[in-house]
C-alpha cells in the first residue's frame, strides 16, 4: 500500500511548551490511522500543521509526494485534505441540503455562481442528496442545520467533506459530545469509508478506535511512541504506563 500522506521530523513549539517534537508518521493511501494520546500530548496541533491552520517550525509534509508544508489551508483543500473540527464548522442557518450543496458547488467549479443556489442546480442538487443518503441525512435535507441533534451535526459535516470530494480526512474528536447510541451510528457510518478515503482520525474514544483503526499510533508529549495495529498497540507495555493504563 502506498504511502499518501508523508509526516517528517515535524515540530511546533507556543513559547517554551513544545507541542510536536520531532514527529514522523507515514499514513497508507486508503487506510484509516488513528492518533491517540492524552490531553496536552499535542494531537490537535499536529492536526493544525497538516491542514494547513498551522505552520510548522520545521519539518515536512508530503502529499502525494509533492512538499505542502507551507502551502495554506485552502490549497490543500483544493488538492484533496478536508479537516472536521471538534467543533462544527456548519452554516447553521442554511439547510442540511444547502451546506451539503455548496461543498458540491464548490468541487464541481461553480464557486462563483453566485446568482443562483447551489440546492436548485440540478446536478449540485442531485449529487449533494446522493451523499446525505450515503450519511443517512437525506430525510433531513429541508432540515435547517441548527435543528440538527449534536450527532447529526457530526454526519453533517463528514457529508460536506465527502461532497467536497477530498482524498483524505482529518478528522478532529467526532464522537466528542456524542451519547452511547450517536458514537455506535457514527462509527459503522465511517466503517463504511474504510476503504474509500484515506483517514486521519484524532479520537479519545478508545473503543471506536480499536472498533475503526488499520493503524494506530500513540502521541505523548509531542512524541510517537509506538506505530501498530490496534492488537499491537493494546499490547504494548509504554503505551499501557503512557496513556491506556496497565488495565
Amino acid at each position: 500500500m502506498s504511502v499518501l500522506l508523508d509526516i517528517r521530523d515535524l515540530r511546533k513549539s507556543f513559547g517554551g511548551v513544545t507541542a510536536t517534537d520531532g514527529v514522523s508518521l507515514a499514513v497508507r493511501a486508503g487506510e484509516l490511522h488513528a492518533i491517540i494520546g492524552p490531553n496536552g500530548a499535542g494531537k490537535t496541533t499536529l492536526i493544525g500543521q497538516l491542514s494547513g491552520a498551522l505552520l510548522p517550525d520545521s519539518g515536512q509534509i508530503l502529499f502525494r509526494g509533492g512538499d505542502i508544508t507551507r502551502k495554506a489551508a485552502y490549497v490543500r483543500a483544493r488538492m484533496g485534505i478536508t479537516r472536521s473540527f471538534q467543533i462544527t464548522s456548519l452554516v447553521m442557518d442554511m439547510s442540511v441540503l444547502d451546506n451539503v450543496a455548496l461543498a458540491v458547488q464548490a468541487t464541481k467549479g461553480h464557486s462563483f455562481c453566485f446568482f443562483r443556489p447551489a440546492h436548485k442546480i440540478t446536478p449540485i442538487r442531485d449529487a449533494a442528496r446522493e451523499v446525505l443518503d450515503k450519511v443517512g441525512l437525506l430525510a433531513r435535507a429541508e432540515t435547517p442545520a441548527i435543528a440538527l441533534s449534536h450527532g447529526e451535526h457530526r454526519q453533517l459535516e463528514i457529508a460536506v467533506a465527502l461532497a467536497s470530494g477530498a482524498e483524505m480526512m482529518l478528522l478532529d474528536e467526532p464522537m466528542a459530545g456524542l451519547g452511547g447510541e450517536e458514537s455506535a451510528l457514527l462509527v459503522e457510518f465511517l466503517k463504511t469509508l474504510k476503504g474509500q478515503r484515506t483517514i486521519l482520525l484524532i479520537e479519545h474514544d478508545m473503543d471506536a478506535v480499536f472498533a475503526l483503526a488499520d493503524r494506530v499510533s500513540v502521541l505523548v508529549y509531542g512524541r510517537i511512541i509506538a506505530t501498530g495495529s490496534p492488537d499491537e498497540i493494546r499490547a504494548n507495555r509504554e503505551v499501557r504506563h503512557a496513556y491506556l493504563g496497565e488495565e
